[in-house]
């Protein structure tokens, strides 16, 4: 708010320069007007207020554009913690700017969008292949079939165990599909493969086949 020919910026506790100083704090504030009649945090390392400081950098940075993106260029590569934690808080306070900026420009760059499509596919085999401690074959572990390529990307896909994360291989669509419909189960498996070898009309006796399946191999959810 003004007030006659001050303008106020700051409204805070009073601390001197020397107090502020002593407890590490990198501003101080008298609550008196600075030359350019602001009345606004100092900084403690020095005594020019905040507000003539940022009018100052804004003028140089207008002043001197290929300068200003050099010294920027260089400050982030110089901290680039930092660099990183400013991103991600500007970013958690503005997703709607962030969603709204990313959908245009996947929208603008189709090309660019897949290539980093295939770039991330790449990236997780090679994570996959580390994983496991060996390269992802061109066919099924499971059944044989051999890969085949989509516009949805590989066919042939990373299997782990969703009860306890660990990795097993890779397997193709319909292995994994039938994998996931069958809950991991080794036991429901292998009712299925008992299942599957009656013929249309069950004759007499298939029934203690598939009791000393369901013994042996219980069905675990």
């Amino acid at each position: 708010m003004s007030n006659g020919s001050t303008t106020t910026f700051h409204e805070g506790p009073l601390i001197r320069r020397r107090e502020a100083a002593a407890q590490g704090l990198k501003y101080y504030f008298t609550g008196k007007p600075c030359r350019r009649m602001h009345i606004a945090q100092r900084y403690t390392s020095g005594f020019q207020c905040v507000v003539c400081s940022s009018l100052i950098a804004e003028r140089w940075h207008t002043d001197n554009p290929e300068q200003a993106i050099l010294k920027s260029r260089r400050y982030r590569e110089r901290n680039p913690q930092q660099r990183a934690a400013s991103t991600k808080k500007w970013r958690d306070s503005h997703p709607e700017v962030v969603r709204a900026t990313s959908k245009e420009w996947l929208d603008s760059n189709p090309d660019k969008r897949a290539a980093y499509a295939a770039r991330q596919r790449v990236n997780a085999v090679l994570r996959q292949e580390k994983r496991i401690g060996r390269s992802k074959p061109e066919s099924c572990e499971a059944c044989g079939d051999r890969e085949i390529s989509t516009d949805k990307g590989s066919r042939i896909v990373f299997d782990h165990h969703h009860a306890t994360g660990q990795a097993r291989g890779w397997i193709c669509h319909n292995c994994n599909i039938a994998l996931g419909h069958a809950n991991d189960s080794v036991g429901r498996l292998l009712l299925l493969v008992g299942y599957f070898g009656r013929e249309a009309v069950p004759p007499e006796g298939i029934k203690p086949v598939v009791t000393s399946l369901r013994e042996r191999h219980p069905i675990t959810e």
